[in-house]
């Protein structure tokens, strides 16, 4: 790996490092790759471009929204938090990242792989808490990474891209980092983009995971569906090929939606107290396609109640937390016995 995270060669204790810092994300300088991945991919034939550029056209209103290609300079001046930007090259296109650590969090092999919702764009994120709250809970370091065609991130908006970019920053943490823990967290749109990486990613035995899906869904054409309120939108999605299904790994996994509860957290065993979260209806959330269906539910999978919607941060983020790592340890001594 080109970038020192510990030792007293660690990139962020460098005398220039408040220079490298505006050099990256206020100047955008361009970086060395520091990782490269590559997967088979299917060869788009002549007559199929024009669908190809409906496909990335259904992709751009997916995941991104109008103005989101404009640079936002974050304010990442800590005196805890460490941060670097990196640049992975997956099947050729550049995909723009962050590291996010502390001097001490950075000696640690755990780490969080966050996966943005709909119109994310890490800069804005950076420094503001959001991401930084969850790690020191946590006690780990964080990978954060814009979707393909979002920022600087290269190459077209599918779900097949978006995916596999997701699987090239898993890669990444697995190949270079020599992660011990991973946490991978997909929030919204981005716990279906995390699931869809996950049906095709190919696990280390060496590396104890957990996987935290907070207020997603199961089936993005149902929820198009339901939200449009016709099924015309539903058919489109899965048209263009954006009808992502969540399916289930053998890793630990936790759900988390919104409920009727007061406050806090609470571990549910039905849907019956499951809500709508002011963006997804309870009916095409991921916690019902779980809780609905007893016969089909599996041990390894959770899921947590939570009286936040869909923006808001989680009060019990900490209980969460908690959670995970407990999740985390079940996971280590499955793999050790």
């Amino acid at each position: 790996m080109a970038v020192q995270l510990s030792g007293p060669g660690a990139f962020c204790r460098d005398c220039e490092y408040p220079r490298h810092l505006v050099e990256e994300f206020v100047d955008r300088v361009s970086l060395p790759i520091a990782y490269r991945y590559s997967e088979p991919e299917s060869v788009c034939r002549g007559f199929m471009r024009p669908y190809q550029a409906l496909q990335d056209a259904v992709g751009a209103m997916v995941v991104r929204s109008i103005g989101k290609k404009l640079i936002q300079s974050p304010s990442l001046e800590s005196d805890v938090w460490k941060y670097k930007r990196i640049r992975v090259s997956c099947n050729g296109q550049d995909i723009d990242g962050a590291i996010i650590g502390s001097e001490q969090s950075f000696a640690r092999k755990r780490w969080v792989l966050f996966s943005q919702g709909n119109s994310g764009l890490y800069e804005e994120a950076l420094g503001t808490g959001v991401y930084e709250r969850w790690l020191k809970l946590l006690g780990a370091n964080g990978l954060i990474f814009n979707y393909p065609g979002v920022s600087l991130s290269q190459g077209p908006t599918t779900k097949r891209s978006c995916a596999r970019a997701h699987r090239a920053m898993l890669s990444f943490l697995e190949s270079q980092v020599k992660a011990q823990e991973i946490i991978c967290h997909g929030f919204s749109l981005g716990g279906v983009i995390q699931g869809e990486s996950l049906r095709f990613h190919r696990f280390k035995q060496e590396v104890a995971y957990a996987v935290v899906y907070d207020r997603t869904f199961a089936s993005l054409s149902a929820l198009v569906s339901s939200l449009g309120d016709s099924s015309l939108w539903g058919r489109a999605v899965s048209l263009f090929d954006w009808n992502a299904i969540y399916e289930p790994t053998d890793k630990p996994e936790l759900v988390i939606q919104s409920s009727d509860i007061e406050s806090g957290a609470v571990l549910l065993t039905s849907d019956r107290l499951l809500a709508d979260d002011g963006v997804i209806p309870k009916a095409d959330s991921l916690a019902k396609r779980v809780l609905g269906y007893p016969e089909e539910r599996r041990a390894n999978i959770q899921v947590i109640g939570v009286a936040e919607g869909h923006f808001a941060r989680l009060s019990a983020d900490r209980v969460i937390a908690e959670y995970i790592l407990g999740l985390l340890a079940r996971e280590r001594l499955g793999r050790a016995a």
